[in-house]
């Protein structure tokens, strides 16, 4: 639920920085409001981050599910959990890793 409820602050964030609803306006305004430099804002900051963006400040929104900066495809790097499969069952590993890092299975087990 972070993940989505940061993806509807950061596009509110970018009609905002971007001063329109235009598509590509709000993807590029994106990388603007959720990467340094920039006044660090998060969650409970979102009336702050308005303001400084209205002031034509620079912000960098760090989400409920983490940093959100996006790389040169448009895509953010965050934290995933690992779910598994037991008996038909799914659910949660209890492990968050970052991708490309190693994840040890069996310590689950």
């Amino acid at each position: 639920m972070s993940e989505v409820f940061d993806a509807t602050i950061l596009t509110a964030l970018a009609i905002e920085k971007a001063d329109s609803e235009a598509p590509a306006a709000i993807r590029d305004a994106l990388r603007m409001v959720s990467r340094p430099p920039g006044e660090q804002v998060g969650p409970q900051d979102i009336a702050r981050a308005l303001e400084l963006i209205r002031n034509g400040q620079e912000i960098d929104y760090v989400g409920a599910a983490g940093d959100l900066n996006f790389d040169e495809n448009g895509d953010v790097q965050g934290t995933i959990e690992i779910w598994n499969i037991t008996d038909g069952v799914v659910g949660s590993t209890g492990i968050f890793a970052l991708p490309g890092e190693p994840i040890n299975l069996r310590a689950v087990e």
